[in-house]
């Protein structure tokens, strides 16, 4: 199996099991379930003559859904992400508890994100530069790549401004929202720690806690 798609296996399991401990489905669970389907397919095409492989199938959200856009997310959803992707790394003979930490070798350590937004902060007030919400739209209308995973991109920076936006913003919940979008895009994800820094979010409290 090709060592990208062992790790990418193994970051949906770690997202899977973060989402579902933290409670957090709702918020990044849409953009965890596509990432699935999308490796499913690679692995299916893979292994075209496994036949445990390919009768797996893809996951469907079946949350509520909000003016017109695709249903949310539920921790059901989730749980069968993650027993879907035990179930392939049993077909395939691999053992998830001995996967390498992504987050070793794929995400940003936390302290080079902190110095990172630090760094970044300060070059930013230096130029009189402000990020905003409609500079991470811009970002997105102008990003090649697969439609699918810009949308995805695109709910994670909805649910970043309805956080923003809200009366009680909810810490946890906007660095998962960063930390997804970081997986996809890091210079998006830290465009979005940039953001709710200036608008006053402790993120980087909240990420030195855990």
């Amino acid at each position: 199996m090709p060592d990208y798609l062992v790790s990418s296996l193994k970051r949906l399991y770690d997202d899977c099991s973060r989402a579902i401990d933290e409670n957090n489905a709702r918020a990044v669970g849409g953009a965890i379930i596509d990432r699935y389907n999308e490796i499913l397919d690679e692995i299916q095409e893979e292994y075209s003559d496994n036949r445990r492989i390919q009768e797996l199938e893809a996951v469907q959200r079946t949350g509520a859904t909000f003016g017109g856009g695709p249903p949310r997310a539920r921790a059901n959803d989730l749980q069968d992400v993650k027993f879907r992707s035990a179930a392939i790394a049993d077909a395939l003979e691999l053992e998830l508890e001995d996967f390498e930490r992504v987050a070793d070798t794929e995400t940003i350590p936390i302290i080079q994100l902190q110095q990172s937004v630090e760094q970044n902060q300060s070059q930013q007030q230096a130029q009189q530069q402000r990020v905003t919400i409609e500079q991470l739209y811009d970002d997105l209308d102008s990003r090649m790549g697969p439609e699918d995973e810009i949308e995805q991109l695109r709910e994670l920076v909805e649910e970043l401004e309805d956080q923003l936006n809200s009366e009680n913003p909810d810490t946890v919940e906007i660095r998962d929202l960063i930390e997804t979008a970081k997986s996809y895009s890091t210079q998006l994800g830290m465009k979005m720690a940039m953001l709710a820094l200036e608008r006053g979010i402790d993120i980087l409290g909240d990420i030195g806690a855990n």
